[in-house]
């Protein structure tokens, strides 16, 4: 069976429980494009000490996550999960909107020429498992964060629920291992083309 270690691909090797430290340093940011990523470890609410990577698409002079993605001690991606707005303070978009901004994340081909051939090699695993989860376990999971939200206002009416702090996880969904599979064996052939 085909494996990806990522953390292997960070160059990391004593992770520190800290989660103002990003590797890299200034995120992996395609200025052409939009699409950002980074990895930090942290201590959460929700998911006890957790190394996990934060996906964003920049776009009209705002920012949009997507989905945070855990990574297991042996650097394979486990699950995605979604985080209330005030944990990365981004434009919040509901389910349906995110997924159509996130079609056509990727990384241009003068950002992947400055890049070495670890970095793309990780750009484009990366890109090919965002696209091929936005069909299956991202979506799945952006609709309960927005079912989730919904319950929340019906709760709290008078509150703004994405600035709930006791609240900071709202989903999470396993990764599917097919998505990590078919991810990794198109390093070997072209990218997977946006859903």
């Amino acid at each position: 069976m085909l494996s990806h270690d990522m953390l292997n691909y960070f160059e990391i090797d004593n992770l520190p429980d800290d989660e103002d430290l990003h590797f890299p340093e200034n995120d992996f940011l395609d200025h052409t494009t939009g699409a950002q990523y980074f990895l930090h470890r942290h201590d959460t609410q929700d998911l006890g000490v957790s190394t996990h990577i934060h996906f964003f698409q920049r776009w009209d002079k705002h920012i949009t996550h997507l989905a945070g993605l855990t990574i297991s001690e042996s650097g394979g991606p486990c699950e995605w999960f979604a985080v209330n707005q005030w944990v990365v303070g981004d434009m919040w978009l509901p389910a349906e909107q995110t997924i159509d901004l996130f079609r056509g994340w990727k990384f241009s081909r003068s950002f992947l020429r400055k890049s070495n051939t670890t970095d793309r090699q990780q750009h484009h695993f990366l890109v090919n498992l965002v696209h091929l989860e936005l069909k299956q376990s991202i979506r799945t999971l952006l609709w309960l964060r927005d079912q989730k939200l919904s319950d929340l206002v019906d709760q709290f009416p008078n509150v703004n629920v994405l600035d709930m702090r006791e609240i900071e996880i709202l989903g999470s969904m396993p990764c599917s291992s097919s998505s990590a599979q078919d991810a990794l064996l198109g390093l070997t052939r072209a990218p997977v083309r946006n859903p």
